[in-house]
Order: structure tokens, then sequence, then C-alpha cells
């Protein structure tokens, strides 16, 4: 998980990611999205999970509720509902 972590935390040095964008990706790994992913799966992913959390339609909600839930368990069943649309846009 802190592999996983890492990878998810980093970021280019010309690139400056929504706070949001990077709360839901370090999110990812309290999920079940991520039970049988490792560091290299986020590695490959990592470019093309910030574009659609940052710029995709199925994403709008789920970037409010990072400022709007009342707790971090409520965020976390919101992002299990997002589930398919992470799914969606990883590589493999």
């Amino acid at each position: 998980m802190g592999a996983s972590m890492r990878v998810l935390l980093n970021q280019n040095e010309n690139e400056s990611l929504p706070i949001e964008t990077q709360t839901i990706l370090l999110s990812l790994v309290f999920t079940s999205f991520s039970s049988e992913k490792d560091a290299a799966f986020f590695s490959k992913n990592h470019a093309v999970l910030s574009r659609a959390i940052t710029e995709n339609k199925e994403f709008v909600a789920l970037r409010k509720s990072v400022r709007t839930e009342k707790s971090f368990d409520q965020f976390l069943g919101s992002m299990e509902k997002q589930l398919p649309y992470f799914k969606k846009v990883c590589l493999g």
C-alpha cells in the first residue's frame, strides 16, 4: 500500500494537480479497486487516472464530494460507487 501511495502522490515538476484530484488519487488505495493492484499498476495508470479525474464528467460529483462529505467513510462510499469509471479508464 505504501509504494502505491507514493506513486499516486507523485507529480511531475511542472504539474500541479487540483487538490480534489490528489485526494481522489490517494484515496484509491483505501477502496476495493486497489485490492489486487500494485505500485506498477498505479505508475502505469497515474497520468490517465489524473486526467480522467480532473476532466471527465463522470467524476464531477466525486470531485465535489471531496469537500462536501461529512466523513472519510462517506467519501470512500462515494468512491466505491465510481469504481466502474476508474476501471474503464485504466490501461490493463
